[in-house]
């Protein structure tokens, strides 16, 4: 079903309650849905970021990295397009424009 409403040009966006992806994921993070379900990587990362911005009527102000628009940022100690994803921890979160949260390593002073 999914794979057939992409195909069909059907914007695919999280959830339309924005609550909802991060409740799901909680208690359901180990969920398989089914092959005919699944997303591939780059579809995903679309679905979390120019999609999810277009279904709030904010495509023009975030969800790609463009010239005047907001620069939030979450970088990752992987490319989430090719890693396993259970691989893949939170470097540093930017927040307009300051660091908001930043990965502490065993050698690091907090």
């Amino acid at each position: 079903m999914t794979q057939r409403l992409y195909h069909k040009g059907t914007i695919l966006t999280v959830s339309f309650f924005p609550a909802h992806k991060y409740y799901w994921s909680d208690f359901h993070r180990d969920v398989t849905l089914g092959p005919a379900q699944a997303l591939t990587p780059s579809k995903a990362l679309r679905a979390h970021t120019i999609d999810a911005a277009w279904q709030d009527f904010r495509d023009t102000e975030r969800g790609s990295i463009e010239a005047d628009k907001r620069a939030d940022v979450a970088i990752l100690s992987e490319n989430p397009l090719t890693a396993e994803r259970r691989s893949i921890e939170v470097e540093e979160t930017i927040l307009r424009g300051a660091t908001v949260y930043l990965r502490q390593t065993s050698g690091s002073k907090p």
